[in-house]
């Protein structure tokens, strides 16, 4: 009885982890900051961030190789980090997919000349604001963007002052800079057969899971023999 109990315990759990990669969400500390995503396609994952900000600040969202540099005092270290960053004024609002090669370089993040976000847009809810855009995993451009084909670490930057909401160029220091507690981890969740997105979430991460779901639970319940 109990090794049958064990044995569900251990499915159940293997099920959960297969599901877990290709959806999620992460929050800060504070619980005001937050990033969510759902693998839809072969190659493209749906990002939602929100995080605090005014009609005279940006917000944005990182992907870095590391966590160096993720703190106030710190970001002199950042380096090599790809950024979304996001403003909405009440009239006019930017997503822009950015590139820190070194916060030396003057007038901040640079722009990435491919510019492969899409179904882009924003909100303001009370004083936050949310950004929504869908990326790719892996990225045609290799020299400005990080690929998520592995895990990552996902930071955020806010309240920043924004010179120009119409071209965005300059952009001031963020109050708040700072690392989610998990990395993401996509490298799982590259659907094999087919580029169209799945039917539903769940369906589609079970599709893409399940081979080797399937061989680690024949190796758990094998061992549990």
């Amino acid at each position: 009885m109990k090794i049958a109990i064990l044995k569900f315990a251990i499915l159940n759990s293997l099920f959960a982890f297969s599901l877990s990669q290709c959806t999620g969400r992460l929050r800060d500390e504070t619980e005001e900051i937050s990033v969510s995503w759902t693998v839809i396609s072969n190659n493209s994952v749906n990002f939602t961030f929100v995080a605090p900000a005014n009609t005279s600040e940006y917000a944005a969202v990182t992907f870095s190789n590391n966590n160096v540099g993720f703190t106030i005092d710190t970001t002199d270290m950042l380096a090599n980090i790809d950024i979304i960053i996001a403003g909405n004024n009440g009239m006019v609002y930017f997503v822009e997919d950015r590139w820190i090669s070194n916060v030396s370089v003057s007038g901040g993040p640079q722009f990435d000349a491919n510019q492969d976000l899409t179904n882009v847009g924003t909100s303001f809810n009370d004083r936050f604001l949310t950004v929504n855009f869908t990326r790719p995993i892996i990225s045609p451009n290799a020299t400005e963007d990080i690929n998520l084909d592995a895990c990552r670490y996902i930071g955020f930057a806010t309240e920043g002052e924004v010179e120009s909401f119409v071209s965005p160029a300059e952009f001031g220091g963020p109050r708040t800079i700072g690392l989610f507690g998990s990395q993401i981890c996509l490298q799982m969740c590259q659907f094999e057969a087919s580029t169209e997105p799945p039917t539903s979430t769940t369906n589609g991460a079970i599709g893409l899971m399940m081979p080797l779901v399937a061989f680690i639970i024949a190796a758990v319940l094998t061992a549990l023999q």
